[in-house]
């Protein structure tokens, strides 16, 4: 899925897909920094993106 096809405020799963995207971001935010890794912002977006799996357009998509 793409970031623009998830589920907005108000969308019946919205509360799911807030849910799952909570734990995902715990849980990718505790990964990094066990390993030592920086949390920059591309880093934990690609990372949770990832997880879910959602595209993420970058630099090189472009």
């Amino acid at each position: 899925m793409n970031a623009s096809e998830a589920p907005v405020f108000g969308a019946p799963d919205w509360n799911r897909y807030r849910t799952r995207l909570v734990e995902v971001l715990t849980d990718a935010e505790a990964d990094m920094q066990q390993r030592g890794y920086g949390l920059s912002l591309e880093g934990l977006t690609l990372e949770v993106a990832e997880r879910l799996p959602m595209g993420v357009a970058t630099i090189e998509a472009f």
